[in-house]
């Protein structure tokens, strides 16, 4: 209840001046806590930002350099195919061999497919229309070997097979049936068809399909103005026309088909710009990525260092600032209340504007020193009334009788009063930490201010029991400094920042690492330099399982490897800020504690002042009723 009625008096009391409050004085012990905690978590969530960022950029430039890396291994598969369509497609015109031809459909088919995959890479989208134009060229040069291969089942693949085998065995029978006329002309003329014949077994112009014609046009003259018997005219010119037709229809497949081997270089000349512009495009977009992995590692470098450094140093300075403005009231406060405990009661009392802890312990301090003034007014009167007391009892004994002397003197009635006052109850509570030496109030009430020619039989009974009294009130008073410095509890809240510093510290490392991770990547990727765009081993050098010249493997990482060793890396700092959290939570819990047993303690040391102010004031004031209710019976008696 007095704890109560001291709290409320002290709130009522008018507020000081805003110059005398303390940094962030207007703020609750709580609020400030609450304060820190917010930076804390908005610490954690910037360092959180941070990381995304980074990591954001981190698999940017990797999926970048994957791409690359596809992108020209397709390149390259393409480039390979191509390569090998158009070696089949000249052995199929030299040998004309369907082996030549069930190769060349499966590697158009794989080609055409590997182009669909490099179309849906967004890294080629810059190139869609070199790969459309190539899958065009691809799919036309597959068409007419196609048409060749049709045309040349139709010819047949030997001489005994097709057009080319009903022409040999027609030309034959002509040329059986001729030779047994008288008929040179015939016979060389037929020599000469026989030879063209033998000419439409490769690839033909139309130059020579006419020369075909005007052969066959002019044997059949021949034939009708030669001078053979009409039987044998007649058996001839059947004959003949059955070599003609078939001579006709093998000139026209074959003339087909010599076009459509001349298509086939039109359309490799078509293939091979795109083709080369192709490569080109790869080559250019792989080196794009390496300078843009460079940059990147760069700026997550500067990212992360520098986002690291921002969020320790505002959490260091808010941290720094939140823990001065509680350690600095409270140690000004334990050191008033030293002074105030050794009597100096001229000292001036900081926070007493602070809307916190430290405003209620200034204004219980500036209480207890108003309660010393007062007690040392008391004490002054004290010491007047008994020098007027002594005075008057020095006129009385030279003016009264011997005998009435006993009677009236003054020590008398102070034997009489002097063991009336309250002592029991205050000697009750020891003060076992009391320091006399220390109290200016035990030095006002002691024995060498009490006049010399008071009896020691009326001085003890008074000293006794005031000197002891004010020895309680200085080891109150020194009660309330104790407490305060019990708020130095503050320094686990230091500590418990300097963990986390350490923490910030650990995560710089972590950031670090990563980088470190970053460079050993391009480098790795900076290895495709060594070899050119087509070469199968770049493959090898980006998994990691390249085979050196004595045909071992060197240790060198994929990059599989490294981007598992980057992410480890990241998931560490993130654990690392989380145990940042749970430390401020942690100080957080201890800070709340610590206000809560301080705010207690001095509630309860200022109660104890106030209760013992009170008695000391009742005590002197029954004592100086006392002192003039005998100087009045002294005055009445003389």
């Amino acid at each position: 209840m007095a704890a109560k009625e001291l709290v409320e008096e002290t709130y009522s009391m008018p507020r000081q001046a805003r110059n005398e409050r303390t940094l962030l004085g207007g703020m609750t012990l709580n609020a400030r806590i609450s304060m820190f905690v917010f930076f804390g978590l908005v610490s954690i969530v910037t360092m959180g930002a941070v990381l995304f960022l980074a990591e954001q950029r981190l698999s940017r430039s990797i999926d970048n350099l994957v791409s690359s890396s596809s992108v020209l291994k397709l390149v390259s598969t393409v480039e390979t195919r191509v390569t090998k369509l158009t070696t089949i497609s000249n052995n199929f015109g030299l040998n004309q061999h369907t082996k030549f031809a069930e190769s060349y459909a499966r590697d158009s088919s794989h080609t055409v497919s590997v182009l669909s995959r490099l179309r849906s890479i967004p890294a080629a989208l810059d190139a869609q229309k070199l790969i459309i134009t190539l899958t065009d060229g691809i799919t036309q040069h597959a068409t007419h070997v196609q048409n060749i291969i049709r045309l040349q089942s139709t010819l047949g693949s030997d001489g005994n097979e097709g057009l080319t085998g009903k022409a040999a065995v027609s030309g034959a029978a002509v040329e059986d049936l001729i030779q047994n006329v008288p008929a040179p002309r015939l016979v060389s003329e037929l020599a000469g068809l026989r030879k063209l014949e033998w000419g439409l077994r490769s690839s033909i112009s139309r130059e020579y399909s006419e020369s075909v014609s005007d052969a066959l046009n002019n044997l059949k003259q021949s034939v009708t103005a030669s001078t053979l018997s009409t039987e044998t005219k007649k058996n001839v010119a059947q004959r003949l026309q059955s070599y003609a037709a078939h001579m006709g229809q093998l000139a026209q497949t074959r003339l087909l088909q010599s076009n459509e081997i001349s298509r086939l270089d039109e359309v490799a000349t078509y293939i091979n710009p795109n083709l080369a512009a192709l490569v080109k495009f790869s080559v250019s977009l792989g080196e794009a990525a390496k300078s843009d992995a460079v940059v990147t590692r760069m700026e997550v470098r500067r990212i992360i260092l520098s986002g690291a450094l921002i969020v320790l140093l505002a959490l260091t300075l808010v941290g720094a600032v939140l823990i001065r403005s509680i350690a600095h009231p409270i140690t000004d406060l334990a050191t008033v209340a030293i002074q105030l405990a050794r009597g100096n009661r001229s000292v001036n009392i900081p926070a007493l504007a602070n809307y916190d802890e430290t405003g209620d312990v200034a204004n219980a301090l500036l209480y207890f020193r108003e309660n010393m003034v007062q007690a040392d007014r008391l004490r002054q009167e004290l010491e007047g009334h008994l020098k007027n007391a002594e005075q008057s009892a020095e006129a009385r004994g030279r003016e009264a009788a011997a005998p009435k002397t006993p009677k009236y003197s003054i020590p008398s009635a102070l034997e009489r009063t002097a063991p009336q006052l309250p002592s029991k109850e205050i000697l009750q509570t020891p003060a076992p930490h009391a320091q006399p030496a220390q109290s200016s109030t035990s030095d006002a009430f002691s024995s060498a201010d009490i006049p010399a020619d008071i009896s020691a039989d009326l001085r003890d009974p008074l000293e006794t029991p005031l000197s002891k009294f004010t020895q309680k009130v200085a080891q109150t008073s020194q009660d309330a400094s104790s407490a305060a410095k019990d708020a130095e509890q503050c320094d686990f809240m230091v500590s418990g920042l300097t963990e986390s510093l350490k923490k910030i510290d650990d995560i710089e490392n972590l950031m670090a690492s990563i980088s470190d991770q970053m460079s050993l990547l391009a480098v790795q990727m900076a290895l495709f330099s060594d070899l050119p765009p087509g070469d199968p081993k770049n493959l090898e050098i980006l998994s990691g399982t390249r085979i050196d010249q004595n045909g071992e493997l060197p240790d060198s990482p994929p990059v599989n490897d490294r981007i598992e060793t980057v992410q480890n890396g990241t998931k560490r700092a993130i654990q690392a800020i989380q145990q940042i959290g749970k430390i401020i939570e942690e100080v957080n819990r201890v800070a709340v504690e610590f206000a809560a047993d301080a705010k207690n303690d001095a509630l309860d040391a200022a109660t104890e002042l106030l209760r013992q102010s009170e008695d000391l004031r009742g005590m002197l004031d029954d004592l100086l009723k006392r002192i003039k209710s005998d100087e009045q019976a002294g005055a009445r008696s003389s």
